[in-house]
């Protein structure tokens, strides 16, 4: 995260790094995306497929997923940060069996809405 935050205030020099909040817009532009629907999203090096066939999130212990933004010098957000989750994980294995659907759909729904965001902003 810490070369992360260098490039972006390289960036964009003077912009904090924000965290999204339940009541930001990007958070409801097309789907209602509030505080339960923040949940750890894997990236496909933490599925185990244990013997019976199911599958099993291990979320690396002492981590924890966060929503933040940068934003323009008139509050617009122009970077979303998904930090210690795997939207692009859950997009990239959207047609795997092994995936667990309900995260491929939340990360879809991340996504519908950064981009109508994007586009309405």
């Amino acid at each position: 995260m810490e070369i992360f935050r260098d490039t972006m205030q390289r960036t964009m020099p003077g912009q904090p790094i924000l965290n999204i909040t339940d009541s930001d817009s990007v958070m409801h532009v097309l789907y209602d995306i509030g505080e339960k629907d923040r949940s750890f999203i894997p990236g496909t090096r933490h599925l185990r497929v244990g013997p019976d066939g199911t599958v099993v999130v291990h979320q690396p212990e002492g981590t924890a997923p966060a929503w933040r933004a940068l934003d323009d010098q008139r509050g617009r957000m122009v970077v979303a940060i998904n930090f210690n989750t795997d939207v692009g994980d859950a997009w990239e294995y959207a047609d795997s069996p092994q995936y667990p659907e309900h995260m491929t759909a939340l990360a879809y729904r991340y996504g519908v809405n950064y981009l109508i965001y994007a586009m309405t902003h």
